[in-house]
Parts: structure tokens; sequence; C-alpha cells
């Protein structure tokens, strides 16, 4: 298994910001491929968030980035709210 290098976190952060921003088919078709739940798309995210600031200090992407994750983890958070209901990304 790969570690979790810098070239490893920049991956996942781009591949869940790619599936989020993907057509609904796209994403029905990730998540065949990958035998997962829509959940999925926002934990892949929720994981590479949490790396994020490592990458910046690691020089990518750079630090302006950083309010833009912030702001699509605040909407998944309020998405995954108890009154929410799961959380539905297409």
């Amino acid at each position: 298994m790969e570690s979790a290098g810098p070239s490893f976190r920049r991956r996942l952060l781009f591949e869940s910001l790619a599936i989020m921003a993907a057509d609904a088919a796209s994403q029905v078709a990730w998540l065949t491929k990958h035998g997962v739940v829509t959940d999925e798309i926002a934990l892949d995210f929720s994981h590479a968030f949490g790396m994020a600031e490592t990458l910046v200090d690691e020089g990518q992407p750079s630090c302006g980035v950083l309010p833009d994750l912030r702001q699509i983890d605040a909407v998944l958070d309020e998405m995954s709210g108890a009154e929410s209901g799961p959380r539905v990304l297409m």
C-alpha cells in the first residue's frame, strides 16, 4: 500500500474534488466501479480535507485554496446534519 506522502495526499484531494464536481452519471459509474455507497464521495473528500493543511505546508496547493476547501467541507457538514439525513451529492 502506498504511503501517505505528498503525491498520495495531493492525488486523494484532486480525485475527491473531481468526483464531487462530476455529473451524476459519472458519479454513479464511480460508485459502481468501487462498490461503495454515495456517502463515500463525501467521505473521500473528508479524508483528503483532513490532510489539506499538510499539503499547503508542502507547497501544493497554495494556502489560497484552503478557504474554498473549508467552504466545501462546511456544506458537506450541513448536508450530513441529523435533520438532513444522509448526504446526497447527485
